[in-house]
């Protein structure tokens, strides 16, 4: 996909993380695709792999290059969204905004003549430094959101909430 991995991706957000301003808030988004696994035994690995690029390509869209974008496991993406105190909107909006995007942009339709998949995607979301203030931190409760998720029916997003329990 030609993204960072999972260890990249820790070692630049504890950069960020430790230079980070007062008053500076952040996002961590971990993706889902549902039922992927469907994908890759109806269509093969080739399509799966085709799928995951194009998946790529999409999360990409909805981010900037401030941001960090990451693959993180075999259908898992984990996205770090970078704000600044200067942001045009209010920080809790944009992490909501980008959340709704995310899910329509990986929403999508794959078929040949014997199968048809819907593809969707489940975002778990923590906030630096509401929910968490290490990148450790905001895995742990970005992932109970995600399972959260996934729990209600998969296709959506959802900001972590204390009252999440951490079951899975």
């Amino acid at each position: 996909t030609g993204m960072l991995n999972r260890f990249s991706l820790e070692q630049h957000i504890n950069a960020l993380l430790s230079n980070t301003g007062e008053g500076n808030v952040h996002a961590m988004y971990i993706i889902d695709l549902d039922h992927f696994r469907d994908i890759n035994d109806q269509f093969g690995h080739g399509a799966g792999d085709r799928i995951l690029m194009e998946t790529a390509s999409k999360i990409a869209l909805a981010f900037s290059r401030q941001d960090l974008i990451a693959r993180t496991g075999g259908n898992e993406f984990t996205v770090f969204l970078n704000l600044t105190r200067n942001a045009s909107r209010p920080a809790m909006e944009i992490i909501d905004l980008k959340g709704k995007i995310l899910c329509e942009l990986l929403k999508n339709t794959y078929s040949d003549n014997l199968h048809e998949i819907n593809l969707t995607a489940s975002v778990g979301i923590a906030v630096y430094p509401r929910d968490a203030r290490s990148g450790e931190g905001l895995r742990k409760k970005a992932e109970i959101a995600l399972n959260n998720c996934k729990r209600q029916g998969r296709n959506q997003y959802q900001l972590y909430q204390s009252s999440m329990t951490e079951e899975v």
